[in-house]
């Protein structure tokens, strides 16, 4: 929290004042001060009938231990002051401000200053930020545990780290928000919140939560490999790789520890797959008013990946040279612009056998691969200058 120094001169609260031994002392004390501020304290009195103050004062919340002894700087006879910071952990509280005499428990007199209010005190739970089915960004925080909150404010990350924006206002009763700019597929993204009560005072921020950013790409003899980065926002022992054949119909295959962030899938099936991270939470979300299958969520996920994404074969091996798409069905592409000469065209399986063999002497050549059965194939083109290979899959 930022700190302010506030410095009242004249009186704006007060609990109670007491007179003895011909003292008449007023304290002066804020409103609403907020805890991590710093506060400078004007004292009033007539302290030449006080007697000899050989304590200055202390903070003591009620029902807390003490947390500040101060010296007062006395002015002249009829002022003094105190400069005191308010602990940024203290809890809402009336805190009893007293000022001792050479007694020091004797004769105190005290008055209250009020730290904050329910609401400016109050930290809201941003309970977990995940991916939703249609991959974007779900940011769900847990219910106020305070009255008359009325709306939540979404912050995000800008370009710049640890610069917030806010991007939405929400009813505090809808409990998610979900970010439909969001690209979770290109970048994780931060969030926090704060809550804001039906008078305008603002709660403080939430901890930050951030997503877990998966890629995919491919590895030699059809390995899949993933990368990932690290969620922020409760403690996890574990990652869960999920694997599918579809984005509805995924199953935990392998749970990695905290410190890694890399997995790859050696015997995968040949069949386009669906891969996801999964990091379960400490406690579970739950949207009572989320028209969905899913209102209870106890786990966050990244975004989902699919082979097809993958970057597993360059459809461009050589300048000049272009064989497409991969994977592929029924149909395979081959464009040679350089056609000095005739080239050879042969399909193999991965264990060498060719399958298909054909001359190419043409700019553009359509090969028919409705033979093939689904799997790992290996491409090989050559002319009398130059051999190119690469992998294929069929699906």
């Amino acid at each position: 929290m930022r700190k302010k120094i506030y410095l009242f001169l004249i009186l704006t609260s007060m609990c109670f004042t007491k007179s003895i031994f011909g003292c008449s002392i007023v304290y002066i004390s804020p409103n609403a001060v907020s805890p991590g501020d710093t506060v400078l304290i004007k004292i009033i009195a007539d302290f030449v009938h006080c007697g000899n103050y050989s304590q200055a004062g202390f903070i003591e919340p009620i029902g807390y231990d003490t947390l500040y002894y101060d010296d007062f700087e006395i002015i002249n006879d009829t002022l003094a002051q105190v400069l005191i910071t308010i602990p940024a952990n203290l809890p809402y509280s009336e805190v009893e401000f007293f000022i001792c005499n050479t007694n020091y428990w004797d004769n105190k007199h005290k008055t209250c200053l009020t730290i904050g209010s329910k609401t400016t005190v109050y930290k809201p739970n941003l309970c977990m930020v995940t991916v939703d089915s249609l991959n974007k960004n779900m940011v769900i925080w847990s219910p106020p545990s305070i009255e008359n909150i009325d709306s939540v404010i979404v912050y995000k990350e800008t370009s710049t780290i640890n610069d917030f924006k806010p991007i939405e206002t929400v009813k505090a009763d809808k409990l998610y928000f979900i970010d439909t700019l969001s690209e979770p597929a290109q970048n994780s993204d931060r969030y926090k919140i704060e809550m804001k009560d039906k008078s305008g005072s603002e709660t403080l921020m939430s901890d930050i939560h951030k997503t877990i950013h998966l890629t995919i790409n491919a590895g030699l003899g059809g390995v899949w490999n993933l990368l990932w980065d690290n969620y922020e926002g409760f403690q996890y022992s574990s990652y869960k790789i999920l694997r599918g054949t579809s984005d509805g119909n995924l199953i935990e295959i392998a749970e990695r520890p905290t410190n890694t962030n890399s997995y790859s899938d050696l015997h995968p099936p040949v069949e386009t797959l669906y891969y996801q991270i999964e990091v379960l939470s400490p406690s579970q979300c739950n949207i009572e008013n989320l028209k969905s299958i899913n209102s209870s969520y106890a786990s966050t996920r990244s975004n989902m990946v699919n082979s097809d994404q993958s970057n597993y074969i360059d459809s461009k091996s050589e300048r000049g040279v272009k064989i497409w798409p991969n994977p592929f069905d029924n149909k395979l592409y081959v464009r040679l612009e350089d056609m000095s000469e005739m080239a050879e065209l042969s399909i193999l399986t991965l264990e060498g056998k060719v399958v298909i063999n054909e001359l190419i002497d043409e700019f553009n050549t359509e090969i028919s691969t409705a033979s093939l059965n689904r799997g790992f194939y290996v491409i090989r083109l050559c002319n009398s200058t130059k051999i190119i290979i690469q992998k294929l899959i069929k699906r």
